[in-house]
């Protein structure tokens, strides 16, 4: 039976505001390093499936070794800016505005556990979450929003983004009422 193609379409709930990356169910969009020279793997070199060289995850902790990266929207660009996968930090939590905000606005509990990262993967099971952020929580101007880990216990635990996307019910309300 010839299905024809099948085609992922996000789930769209109101304009989008900003978004980083491709809603393809996959990471290879974002910034991957340059292996650890140790560890190179001479098979890919120079090949599309970079994200499989070996100690990718290990990277990250020497291009931020004291912070987590920051990327601002309309400024950063995903494919140079934000690391395919977040590790070697601590279960996922948003904060908005303060980054030590206690409870956070939202937390995914422990995920991450599925090895993708030390499979040299750029997916892992596929979680999807909306985080309702209230208004008054956002001001006037710029807004920050902190993506931690709080919980780790191996370096291989870690978080790949596929999307993530900002919009406005409060837009989509507004071209109801006209």
């Amino acid at each position: 039976m010839d299905m024809g193609d099948l085609v992922y379409e996000p789930p769209r709930a109101g304009p989008t505001l900003w978004e980083i990356g491709i809603p393809d169910r996959s990471a290879a969009e974002f910034y991957i390093p340059e292996p650890n020279p140790k560890y190179i793997n001479k098979l890919y070199v120079n090949h599309p499936d970079r994200f499989r060289q070996y100690g990718l995850w290990e990277r990250y902790a020497d291009l931020y070794p004291d912070e987590d990266l920051v990327y601002t929207i309309g400024v950063s660009d995903y494919r140079k800016d934000w690391f395919f996968a977040q590790v070697n930090r601590q279960a996922s939590m948003a904060r908005i505005n303060d980054e030590h905000a206690n409870p956070s606005q939202f937390s995914s509990g422990l995920i991450g556990k599925d090895n993708a990262i030390a499979r040299h993967g750029i997916h892992g099971l596929y979680y999807l979450f909306n985080v309702d952020i209230p208004c008054d929580q956002l001001r006037q101007g710029d807004n920050t929003f902190f993506f931690t880990q709080a919980m780790n216990t191996s370096p291989f635990h870690g978080v790949m983004y596929d999307y993530i996307r900002a919009f406005s019910l409060l837009e989509e309300a507004k071209s109801r009422e006209h």
